[in-house]
């Protein structure tokens, strides 16, 4: 997916985590129909794709895959149907001496190394956010501040939300 400017309230990878969501229920359901076992899985899909040399490391530790960037969601399906290919991807590290991402980062996660605890997401999944995460919350949720910097997201400029999202 491509980010969304950054005046729009809702992030663009709410909807595209929808969308892989029901894109892999779908996927399952044709698998299934084939014959073959199939469910979705859920694995540490980041760590399982730097191990197998698919995508790099950005600086703001998300995976970045060539040339989607690091605006990718990823599902799992588990199956025992034979795949017709092999994934590769051309590796393409951060440039040397970026720091977009850590200058846009409004709570300095990334600043020299990054911190977890400082990034505002790892909070989205709970209900009560801290104070200070509420302080410096720019959108309805979540936080994609580093993502809408990185060269690697924005060489295609951005996407406009569908008037399903503006209802």
């Amino acid at each position: 997916y491509r980010p969304y400017p950054p005046e729009e309230p809702i992030p663009a990878y709410y909807p595209a985590s929808n969308a892989a969501y029901f894109a892999a229920k779908q996927a399952v359901s044709e698998i299934q129909a084939l014959g073959f076992y199939a469910e979705k899985a859920k694995i540490p899909l980041r760590a399982f794709a730097l191990a197998n040399g698919i995508g790099d490391m950005g600086k703001n530790g998300l995976l970045r895959i060539h040339p989607y960037g690091s605006c990718i969601v990823l599902e799992a399906i588990a199956t025992d149907a034979v795949l017709p290919e092999t994934v590769t991807t051309a590796h393409t590290p951060c440039p040397k001496g970026c720091t977009a991402c850590a200058e846009a980062c409004p709570t300095g996660a990334i600043a020299g190394s990054r911190d977890a605890e400082k990034c505002m997401r790892l909070y989205m999944e709970n209900a009560l956010h801290p104070e200070w995460v509420r302080e410096k919350q720019r959108h309805y949720i979540g936080c994609e501040e580093c993502i809408r910097a990185c060269p690697f997201n924005t060489e295609d400029g951005y996407s406009e939300p569908g008037d399903e999202l503006r209802a």
